[in-house]
């Protein structure tokens, strides 16, 4: 939850700005999508809950295209609700977690993930 001024107002603690982002996918260990990314972390959604203070890896991109990986810091991670899928419409679990990024291995060969 996060903390709140005096008028009940949320007050953000980030001390870098965050870029919202589109299309950009987590493709290995876990399927998902970045939502805002900034300099020092990323704020992500996937379909099952990540391990707080869990230190891993993350593969982002629009595959075939730019394949990035980067170690990261799981520092919360929240349930969000349910939506139906894409294909079916069944209903998935959706997670929201802030990941700390501690390296950027950089790009990867297309097809490695």
């Amino acid at each position: 939850m996060r903390p709140r001024d005096a008028s009940g107002a949320s007050v953000e603690r980030r001390r870098a700005e965050r870029r919202l982002v589109r299309r950009v996918n987590l493709v290995s260990p876990v399927r998902g999508e970045v939502l805002d990314i900034g300099r020092g972390g990323m704020r992500i959604e996937t379909d099952r809950a990540l391990t707080v203070g869990a230190r891993t890896y993350f593969v982002i991109g629009q595959p075939p295209e730019l394949l990035v990986r980067i170690s990261g810091l799981v520092r919360w991670c929240r349930f969000d609700g349910s939506r139906p899928t894409a294909g079916d419409g069944e209903a998935r679990a959706v997670f929201r977690a802030g990941v700390v990024f501690l390296g950027i291995a950089g790009e990867l060969p297309e097809g490695r993930g």
